[in-house]
């Protein structure tokens, strides 16, 4: 979810310019967070911010409240300068309530309201910058114990408010940890969904996130462009096994043919 957040947001902000602001609540590494905007293959420079996770300095240094990051998020995503923001994710913000006080303290409801606030406040700026802008909410599922189906963390703003909402899931994994994710658009607004959730897959590189070229493959093997039997081929040409074309990852070359076949 973080991976494709983070390609998704290096294509936005190569297209339209501005800078990425992420708000980092689960401590990722600014290694991978960087091989994986440079994914999007943009041939523009992109500038990353991320908001700072303490706040105060010297003795008095001490860990940034969900509120506090969130609303420097917006206020820097609110400026001319900046395209995308990130929150990643939901269910690692801590509010103020559960910073300073006991673990046994109930704090029900309170990361739902932080959310919806944070939302409703991106919203307005959205509809106001001058410069298209893309707000990204990282979220997980969670299993509902002792029955069916599952919930996510931050209330029902964050089911109803995003205008597009995309279900994310691992289907295969490769020998060195690379995977194929499949995807499932489960809102999409303004447009019908009568034929149900658009499914889509992508690869993961660990370590590098998507992968453009093996994404095509995968989409002209779905389309029926190209097949995967014991061997991928197109056309005429056989592309050897898919493993092999996960060895050549870096040989960028080799997938242009299947990412033109999709522009036919």
């Amino acid at each position: 979810k973080s991976t494709m957040s983070y390609y998704l947001a290096g294509i936005v902000a190569g297209e339209n310019g501005g800078t990425i602001e992420l708000g980092d609540f689960e401590g990722l590494s600014r290694e991978y967070l960087s091989r994986a905007v440079s994914m999007a293959q943009s041939s523009k420079p992109i500038k990353v911010r991320i908001v700072p996770i303490t706040e105060g300095s010297g003795k008095n240094i001490k860990p940034s409240s969900a509120e506090n990051m969130l609303t420097v998020l917006r206020d820097r995503f609110s400026e001319e300068g900046s395209g995308v923001a990130i929150m990643d994710s939901v269910s690692a913000i801590v509010p103020t309530s559960e910073l300073e006080g006991e673990i046994s303290d109930a704090v029900v409801g309170k990361r739902a309201q932080i959310v919806a606030r944070f939302m409703r406040s991106m919203i307005m700026w959205l509809r106001n910058k001058e410069r298209p802008g893309n707000v990204f909410i990282v979220n997980h599922l969670f299993g509902i114990i002792g029955g069916r189906g599952s919930i996510t963390a931050g209330g029902e703003s964050v089911k109803n408010l995003p205008a597009v909402r995309i279900r994310l899931q691992p289907i295969e994994k490769e020998d060195d940890g690379s995977m194929v994710v499949g995807g499932s658009v489960e809102k999409l607004r303004f447009r019908s969904n009568e034929s149900g959730p658009k499914q889509f897959k992508f690869f993961s590189r660990p370590g590098y996130g998507v992968h453009a070229g093996l994404s095509a493959v995968l989409d002209c093997i779905d389309q029926g462009k190209a097949k995967k039997d014991r061997t991928v081929t197109m056309g005429s040409k056989s592309y050897g096994y898919f493993s092999k074309l996960v060895e050549q990852a870096d040989d960028l070359d080799l997938f242009v043919p299947f990412v033109e076949a999709l522009k036919k």
